[in-house]
């Protein structure tokens, strides 16, 4: 997997953001799963199936800064095969 991971300031900012909205899907009734681990920021970009021992690393530092247009709620479905995304919601960001 190749993904962009965000600093602690960043993880503990939109976790609190995460616990927010999953206190609101409870308390409206909608059904979901929690995940136990702590939240931390993080892009996927890239996944592979092939074994760990043959990808190369490739880990690097990298300092982006931007401000998203949108704040989506989605779901994942994960197979065997592949992970398939889908928005349930979009809303402006407003930063």
């Amino acid at each position: 997997m190749i993904w962009l991971a965000g600093d602690y300031a960043d993880s503990k900012e939109l976790g609190a953001l995460k616990e927010e909205i999953e206190m609101s899907l409870a308390q409206s009734g909608v059904r979901f799963q929690r995940e136990a681990r702590q939240f931390r920021t993080h892009i996927t970009l890239a996944r592979f199936n092939a074994p760990v021992e043959s990808q190369p690393d490739i880990a690097r530092d990298f300092d982006i800064d931007f401000i998203p247009s949108t704040i989506e709620l989605m779901e994942s479905d994960l197979s065997p095969f592949e992970a398939e995304y889908s928005v349930l919601v979009s809303a402006p960001f407003q930063g």
